[in-house]
């Protein structure tokens, strides 16, 4: 109830002043309930005596059950690790008169909420029976935990120093020794070319089993007018440069071929005329022409043959 009303009203000596100040302080559901009162001729006691006042807002807006609730509150109240003490002592203070718990019993909730690190520093000092105590002793153990930690972050970079340049000069001294200088007339192994991990990409075929291309690259690029042989875009079949003579048509090839089968000399095609005794004998090849005259030259049979 006590925050509904401002902090400084006990400087009124009035009690109609205290009473007015505190309604213009007033909205929601307070302001509702105080209206009809305002409203009403003559002016009722509520308005007029402070302690009726106050008792008409415990009875509609206070907490009937202040003291279990203050206690609940502390039950579940802890500090955090990484929190001052401060805000925790303030925090629990606010709820620990509502109690009405004694010394005794609020030292004990108190040290439940602490955290572990000032548990520990308090096992090794001795733990106060009362509230008042516990509350100084945990105060002076953060505040001293606090300035260790502040010397902490400025003296690691000094240590880490000192420290990695000793052990960098051990480091090295040891690798001096384990691995003598090694001559500079070693060639060195060339490394091996690197493989492109990116997949090639792999084109379909334009050719069937057979060599030829297939269907749909022939509708292809007869729909693009492309050269049927090379598939360029700039002639056609029969200007490609690729091309090779024009063939004869099949029937000059076989009259072609027919002719120069029968101007083969074969066995049969071939006479012989002469005699033997006294004449040599001349044999020509049948052409297909008229044969020219045979001339027969006479000659002198050896002389054993006379």
């Amino acid at each position: 109830m006590h925050n509904l009303l401002p902090n400084d009203l006990e400087a009124y000596p009035d009690d109609r002043q205290k009473i007015n100040t505190a309604i213009s302080f007033f909205e929601g559901l307070t302001l509702d309930w105080i209206n009809p009162f305002l409203l009403m001729a003559p002016i009722p006691p509520i308005l007029t005596d402070w302690s009726l006042f106050v008792k008409g807002l415990n009875d509609m807006f206070g907490d009937p059950n202040v003291p279990l609730n203050a206690a609940r509150t502390l039950e579940h109240l802890s500090m955090a690790d990484n929190h001052l003490a401060q805000k925790y002592v303030i925090d629990f203070a606010h709820w620990a008169p509502l109690t009405g718990y004694n010394e005794i019993a609020l030292a004990n909730m108190f040290y439940n909420g602490l955290p572990s690190r000032l548990k520990d520093k308090i096992s090794e000092t001795g733990r106060p029976s009362d509230f008042v105590g516990l509350r100084n002793l945990t105060l002076s153990l953060d505040r001293r935990y606090w300035e260790r930690q502040a010397e902490l972050s400025r003296s690691p970079k000094t240590h880490q120093s000192t420290s990695s340049s000793q052990t960098g000069g051990k480091a090295s001294e040891q690798k001096t020794q384990s691995n003598p200088p090694q001559s500079t007339s070693s060639t060195r192994q060339p490394s091996a070319p690197r493989q492109n991990s990116k997949p090639q990409e792999t084109k379909p075929s334009i050719l069937n089993s057979a060599g030829r291309l297939t269907e749909e690259e022939k509708q292809r690029r007869k729909d693009n007018n492309l050269c049927a042989f090379c598939g360029a875009s700039d002639h056609a079949r029969p200007a490609c440069p690729k091309v090779g003579p024009p063939r004869p048509p099949q029937n000059q090839q076989n009259n072609r071929s027919a002719n120069n089968n029968q101007s083969k000399p074969t066995p049969s095609n071939q006479s012989s005329t002469g005699s033997r005794v006294g004449r040599a004998t001349v044999t020509i090849p049948a052409q297909t022409d008229p044969p020219a005259s045979i001339e027969t030259v006479p000659t002198t049979p050896p002389p054993g043959n006379k």
